[in-house]
């Protein structure tokens, strides 16, 4: 992936602007370190171009197409592991696409976004930590704690995004319609889509959403896990980051691998016979 990000993200300000469309970054997702900045080289990169436009579709679509060319690379080294570090911090810190129920406003984007924050999550989710964070002249810790925060972040924006009671607002919305209380037409919709149609595109949306966080949250506590073995209070930060609060964690732990004694510190309050995730 030779791909080269400056390291002016460090100065300049988080929100990027489009006309009629600001965009801004998650102030609160750590950069990576100073340490880790890249010089900036030729031409304006793309990724950062696409952000300071607010072209978020551009972005996420470069960014998936990165990631399906990322396994040609034979020779992995600092350059690799740091042009990705800094894409990694990017798709953690930008926000997802904005649909909702009553909002129209321009043409659909694709599902890249969801897409390639779940493909961000399986780098992150990395066997080769200590090769990686010796490529990148850090510590293992130090990259794991990196590594923890953009995995959490990403599933907490798509937690957030994810809408379970998507059928009962549909249903309703779709009675309403069919008793002339409401239009079929969307508000400022500049193609013509009608109502029907923009709540099945987000129907498919709010499903992909569900069947992503239920993928993620099965890697993220082994995740935790290897990077921080037999580390509670770094495990439930992470946990937590991720929007999930003390009582989610045993059923969070259960359904992802289970009451074992590797896993065993994290519960609290139920008996040693809580049954244990089955395989599938």
């Amino acid at each position: 992936m030779n791909h080269i990000i400056t390291c002016c993200i460090l100065s300049i300000a988080c929100i990027f602007t489009a006309p009629g469309n600001p965009i801004s970054l998650n102030r609160t997702v750590s950069p990576p370190p100073p340490s880790l900045a890249i010089q900036e080289k030729g031409k304006e990169d793309p990724l950062l171009k696409a952000l300071s436009e607010g072209d978020l579709n551009q972005f996420y679509t470069s960014v998936y197409l990165l990631y399906q060319t990322s396994n040609d690379a034979k020779s992995p080294d600092k350059n690799y592991y740091l042009n990705n570090l800094w894409i990694f911090y990017y798709v953690a810190s930008s926000p997802l696409y904005e649909l909702n129920m009553d909002s129209g406003g321009g043409m659909y984007p694709n599902r890249y976004d969801i897409s390639t924050k779940r493909s961000t999550c399986l780098f992150l989710n990395s066997s080769f930590l200590e090769e990686i964070a010796s490529s990148l002249d850090i510590s293992r810790d130090r990259l794991a704690h990196i590594y923890a925060e953009y995995y959490a972040v990403i599933l907490n924006s798509l937690k957030q995004a994810y809408d379970p009671l998507f059928n009962q607002k549909k249903n309703k919305y779709e009675d309403l319609i069919l008793k002339g209380k409401k239009s079929f037409k969307l508000k400022n919709w500049k193609q013509g889509t009608n109502m029907l149609n923009h709540l099945g595109t987000i129907e498919i949306r709010n499903d992909l959403l569900k069947f992503e966080i239920s993928s993620i949250e099965e890697d993220f506590i082994p995740m935790l896990l290897a990077y921080f073995p037999n580390s509670e209070k770094n495990i439930r930060k992470y946990i937590r980051m991720a929007g999930y609060e003390n009582k989610d964690i045993n059923d969070l732990v259960n359904r992802s691998v289970g009451r074992t004694p590797k896993t065993e510190f994290l519960y609290q309050g139920r008996p040693q016979n809580h049954p244990e995730r089955k395989s599938s």
